[in-house]
């Protein structure tokens, strides 16, 4: 190695080590306490969905099954924790597959399943065991259906 570049080194050690902690690190388990439930999603948006036993989430292990009306989404999922101490714990779903085609038209059944796919949200356990997924101006509503 050249003078410049042993010198030039220490430096970019020193910046990818900072770029790190400024990243979310993913939980090795699911310490969320998602994996085996099962949730009647009650609203995405603020748009109700109450009642419809067709507007469903259940998790397993690290993976997802999602009904929005007659569409799917299935895929995998991340628990992480952001580095600035907020002790929320966060979902980021991926690999995900979307089936389906809607049968309602509302904006919970078309854009659900893609909200819950791809978003990275805070987890927000509400007094009443209700969860908030949230990720502003986007949010979903979960109701626990078992354990």
């Amino acid at each position: 190695m050249t003078q410049r570049t042993l010198t030039t080194f220490p430096a970019i050690v020193a910046i990818a080590l900072g770029l790190s902690a400024c990243m979310t690190a993913p939980a090795q388990t699911d310490s969320a306490g998602l994996a085996g439930t099962m949730w009647s999603v009650e609203a995405v948006n603020g748009q109700s969905t109450a009642g419809r036993s067709d507007f469903t989430v259940a998790f397993s292990g690290t993976t997802f099954d999602a009904r929005f009306g007659c569409r799917r989404a299935t895929g995998n999922y991340a628990i992480t924790y952001a580095s600035n101490g907020d002790p929320r714990p966060g979902f980021r779903g991926y690999n995900a597959r979307i089936s389906g085609s809607p049968c309602t038209g509302t904006f919970a059944e078309q854009l659900g399943p893609e909200i819950i796919s791809t978003a990275t949200f805070s987890l927000d356990r509400q007094t009443d065991g209700r969860l908030m997924m949230a990720q502003p101006p986007t949010f979903i509503l979960l109701r626990p259906l078992r354990r």
